[in-house]
């Protein structure tokens, strides 16, 4: 038997009649581990889901589908996929990456997900765009600057830069 911990133990507690039936089987085993009581908590942690800071956009949108599933086992399938989108949607964070979602119009949430990443993509690119790595910016300086001082401050425009760098570096590692 592959079976292990609960569902092991509830297997070998059941009768030789139970086991030999499959709809009995079926029906004992959804009252153990999927009763029809849970659909209730299932839909208010359903409706209640939003998107953790922690969380892929990706990994946000597999995990409403799971809950989803169990929330709503007897709904068709299409109209599940409806309230999927609508709820994933919703739980999104940022408005501008609710409003492109929401305005490409999906009709699957696999659909949906797949907008919202391209979108985060685009976005997180778009945010610390990197300058050309040849091209070497002088500070602007006053005529009346001693040639010590001019030295001075590119080192520490440089040392800025590179601390900048550094930082955005951090950022996106913590994303």
């Amino acid at each position: 038997m592959s079976l292990r911990g609960i569902a092991q133990r509830v297997l070998s507690e059941l009768t030789a009649d139970a086991l030999c039936h499959y709809d009995t089987l079926k029906t004992l085993l959804m009252q153990r581990f999927c009763p029809p009581e849970r659909e209730t908590a299932y839909r208010c942690e359903f409706r209640n889901r939003k998107r953790n800071r922690d969380e892929t956009a990706a990994d946000y949108g597999y995990a409403l589908k799971r809950l989803g599933s169990r929330a709503f086992p007897t709904i068709p399938v299409m109209m599940r996929e409806s309230l999927f989108v609508e709820q994933y949607i919703s739980g999104l964070g940022s408005a501008e990456l609710k409003r492109h979602v929401q305005f490409a119009h999906p009709t699957t949430l696999d659909r949906a997900i797949s907008l919202a990443v391209e979108f985060e993509a685009f976005e997180g690119a778009q945010i610390y765009p990197r300058k050309p790595k040849d091209l070497e910016e002088l500070p602007v300086l006053a005529l009346t600057n001693s040639k010590r001082e001019v030295e001075n401050r590119f080192q520490e425009n440089s040392k800025i830069e590179k601390l900048e760098d550094s930082i955005r570096d951090v950022q996106l590692s913590l994303r």
